[in-house]
């Protein structure tokens, strides 16, 4: 039968009756804030959990008592989130347990804001009404500590909207940090406080011709010369070489730059007059585009002319022709 006490809770249970009294001195923090750090260590999952144990009578017991410990979201029925048995010493009623030193209570638990605790001894079923877990009153102040917004010192931060200091940072203002370039992470600086290498791609192409040709009639794509690469701006520098020498009549040879079939410049060799043609010569384009797409580009060099000019000196080792481009951003 059950027995009234003057205490806070009085029950029966189906084998022995008893009657616990019960404090529970939250020190995990508070439900719903997660775990908590200090500068000192980390926080004791621990619930000391104090109680007056008595038979039906209302006598205090002594001796070593089974007791198991399970919290619920609910004040009845519902799945237990968490339990644990363990041996506790009653002396003249009175016990005192550590809940979470046998089984660690997950910080999970702590996200109802009605987390209940259910108490059974022995063999005996559980007893009624559960127990509410509230909080300390000073540990209001923890639920602010869960996650920090602005955080003027952090030695440790998985997650900082605003960290003026911070060794190990996760994450800063939404990004997230990458030990390589990637779209939308931080990289680190190396060790000459610098960005790596790695994170200023260079795209650089050349290309290069060694054999003799001679000029065509038309403006046709001199052979060998045309190259693509990825620009990441809008800035391309791109410079062409070639000898020319002189076979013989009265005309001119010409190179041309196209960046995407767009004419950029052109250069010529040689007088149309014919009364001061050149015996060999060097050509050159130097071009600087400004205002370029970032993307994928085609360079190429277009020639023409006549009157016995060519391009690559035979049997010379300076016969090079070569065209190079360089992303400039």
């Amino acid at each position: 039968m059950n027995t009234k006490q003057v205490t806070l809770i009085a029950v029966a249970t189906s084998l022995t009756t008893v009657a616990i009294v019960a404090a529970l001195l939250w020190v995990a923090g508070v439900a719903g804030a997660g775990p908590l750090a200090s500068s000192g260590g980390s926080v004791p999952r621990l619930i000391n959990y104090q109680g007056r144990l008595t038979d039906a009578a209302g006598n205090p017991l002594n001796g070593s008592y089974n007791m198991t410990f399970c919290l619920y979201a609910a004040a009845t029925g519902g799945t237990a989130l968490w339990c644990e048995t363990q041996p506790v010493n009653v002396s003249y009623g009175v016990f005192n347990a550590l809940l979470g030193s046998v089984t660690p209570i997950p910080s999970s638990c702590f996200s109802s804001s009605d987390l209940r605790l259910g108490v059974r001894v022995g063999s005996d079923s559980e007893m009624t009404p559960r127990r509410r877990v509230v909080s300390a009153g000073y540990a209001y102040k923890a639920e602010d500590a869960g996650h920090a917004i602005q955080a003027d010192q952090a030695t440790e931060a998985t997650h900082a909207a605003q960290a003026d200091l911070a060794t190990t940072a996760d994450t800063v203002d939404g990004f997230h940090a990458s030990a390589s370039p990637e779209a939308g992470k931080l990289v680190p600086l190396g060790a000459n406080a610098r960005l790596p290498a790695s994170a200023l791609p260079l795209s650089v192409a050349q290309a290069v011709g060694t054999t003799d040709i001679g000029a065509p009639g038309g403006e046709t794509d001199m052979p060998d010369m045309a190259l693509t690469l990825t620009t990441y701006g809008a800035k391309l520098l791109c410079v062409f070489t070639a000898p020319v020498y002189y076979g013989g009549g009265s005309s001119n040879v010409y190179t041309r730059l196209y960046i995407d079939s767009a004419q950029k410049n052109t250069t010529r060799a040689g007088t149309s007059s014919g009364t001061t043609q050149i015996s060999s010569d060097t050509m050159t384009i130097i071009w600087l585009e400004i205002g370029l797409t970032p993307g994928t580009h085609n360079v190429k060099i277009t020639w023409w002319g006549g009157g016995g000019y060519g391009a690559g000196q035979p049997g010379a080792s300076d016969g090079k022709r070569v065209l190079t481009c360089l992303d400039l951003n």
